[in-house]
């Protein structure tokens, strides 16, 4: 028989004072030192997904911790996570939505795709880019807007990264000719 009080392991607390024994630290939290009282909520990014646990893993790149904190979440199509929660400095952001210019077609992604030249996407938190319409181009990647094809320029294709100059014989003196 044992005449005195042992301290609870890492991974488990004793809440009260006179408890037979100690209980395991609940999921989304954990305690990684002896004889505690209580459980540590797992650090902005992190989780832990069993009762009992010592310490907390961190989500990748492109997820974030449930508010629970007991599984890791991709970012929704048109969105993104860069940070790495395993390196210290890392902000509190979560999920954002991709800017103009950008999109993201699939979930858990790190950083937004380009706008291919020739297309474009004016709102933000999208999953694809629009086409230029014909008369109207891009030249680079990453636009929020097509641009008009000037006055003696037209373009007859969509999708175009630039625009013609009227052949000689011919003129126009409108923009955004196709």
């Amino acid at each position: 028989m044992s005449n005195k009080c042992e301290e609870c392991l890492p991974g488990k607390f004793a809440e009260r004072k006179g408890q037979s024994e100690c209980e395991p630290v609940p999921s989304g939290t954990y305690q990684d030192g002896t004889g505690k009282t209580s459980s540590i909520p797992c650090p902005y990014g992190h989780i832990s997904a069993t009762e009992g646990s010592t310490e907390c893993t961190p989500c990748s790149k492109g997820e974030v911790a449930s508010d629970d904190k007991t599984k890791c979440l991709k970012c929704k199509a048109g969105e993104f996570n860069d940070q790495d929660y395993s390196v210290q400095g890392y902000s509190e952001e979560g999920c954002k939505v991709c800017p103009g210019g950008k999109y993201s077609n699939v979930e858990g992604v790190e950083k937004c795709h380009e706008c291919v030249a020739g297309s474009w996407q004016g709102d933000t938190g999208q999953t694809k880019c629009r086409t230029c319409s014909p008369g109207r181009f891009t030249e680079k990647e990453g636009q929020k807007q097509c641009v008009d094809c000037q006055k003696g320029q037209f373009n007859p294709n969509i999708n175009a990264t630039k625009c013609e100059n009227c052949p000689a014989g011919s003129y126009t003196t409108e923009e955004a000719q196709s």
